[in-house]
């Protein structure tokens, strides 16, 4: 793969006080300061390497904004994705970021650009005005990633620089696939996007029972990832994901397994293997049979999945919801309960 050194231009925008150029500084400086400096509009640049190649961010920090501030035209045009910031910890913030997007839109003269929502001040938990689930749902209705971040303790600032050149890569026209693919596999999800852990919800019947599916996404792991303990001993059933047309992915699946039972400490869980892109049969390094001989030694069902067609999406969910009776002391097929809706967590790894 080339290591041509790519240009990405971004800009972030929001309201007052809201830290964006204390999310610049982290990332640029590695640097945070509780003192606040009203800003003047700055530029900043920084290389950062995502799947081998060289980008060249050049990022455009701006004053902040309210319900009726004028953007700079200067930047309207000219910038591959937007970064509109607001406060978890104050919902005017929230609003005015609906503005600013709407302002955007409005003075580039199209229906959609290349955007994130930010939610900063994320470590700010007593005092959170503005719920994940919310911001998530405004997200997908407007077509845009959602990253949570701390500029303070520095969460998910690198990973939401790594989301902007996707995002900014498919606003030029070009990819942004991954590796796996769990994010595209929630209904709601069409395009990939580099995943920052997040919850999603849906309903679900199975046996004319209702379920409320809590649906924990995660970052992609590696050989030497650690696990998130909060997820750990709270799952109804871990939906574990590799590329059928990716070996290592299906490795590091194998790797994920053993660790849950580690950190556990028990012998079993409930466990669905995934074999995702089932499509890319010309591609394809993990044959069905393997992979159904490594669930059958782990004593789980294999479900193949295509999240680009639609293949078997529904499928696993409902066998999710199986998995989870059983973990639960029901059989595994029967959906008998007391509550009109049962609840059940799902966690893709």
């Amino acid at each position: 793969m080339s290591n041509s050194r790519l240009d990405r231009n971004i800009v972030i925008l929001g309201g007052v006080g809201v830290g964006k150029s204390s999310v610049i500084a982290r990332f640029t400086k590695g640097e945070y300061s509780e003192k606040y400096v009203p800003t003047v509009s700055g530029f900043h640049s920084k290389k950062i390497t995502v799947d081998k190649k060289e980008y060249n961010l050049s990022i455009s920090d701006t004053t902040g904004q309210d319900e009726s501030s004028l953007l700079d035209s200067s930047h309207i045009g000219s910038t591959d994705v937007f970064l509109i910031a607001f406060s978890v910890n104050n919902r005017r913030s929230y609003m005015i970021a609906q503005v600013v997007r709407e302002k955007i839109l409005e003075q580039a003269g199209v229906d959609s650009v290349g955007m994130i929502l930010v939610g900063n001040k994320c470590d700010l938990k007593d005092e959170r005005q503005v719920s994940t689930k919310e911001v998530q749902e405004l997200a997908a209705k407007f077509g845009c990633p959602y990253v949570e971040t701390s500029s303070r303790e520095g969460t998910n600032v690198e990973e939401l620089f790594a989301v902007a050149i996707s995002v900014a890569n498919k606003s030029r026209g070009g990819s942004s696939d991954e590796e796996v693919g769990k994010t595209t596999d929630k209904p709601t999800m069409f395009q990939y996007f580099p995943t920052v852990s997040g919850s999603y919800s849906k309903k679900i019947t199975v046996n004319d029972k209702e379920y409320n599916l809590s649906i924990s996404d995660t970052t992609g792991q590696d050989e030497t990832s650690l696990l998130d303990s909060t997820y750990v001993g709270s799952m109804d059933v871990y939906v574990i994901a590799f590329s059928v047309n990716y070996r290592r992915s299906f490795e590091i699946a194998q790797v994920i397994r053993d660790k849950i039972l580690e950190q556990t400490g028990v012998d079993s869980v409930g466990i669905v293997l995934v074999g995702n892109k089932s499509d890319l049969k010309d591609e394809r390094q993990v044959s069905t049979k393997e992979a159904q001989e490594l669930a059958t030694k782990f004593g789980c069902p294999y479900v193949e999945t295509s999240a680009r067609e639609g293949i078997n999406i529904e499928e696993l969910f409902i066998r999710s919801v199986c998995v989870a009776n059983k973990s639960r002391g029901g059989s595994g097929n029967d959906v008998e309960g007391d509550d009109a809706t049962d609840k059940s967590m799902c966690f893709i790894m």
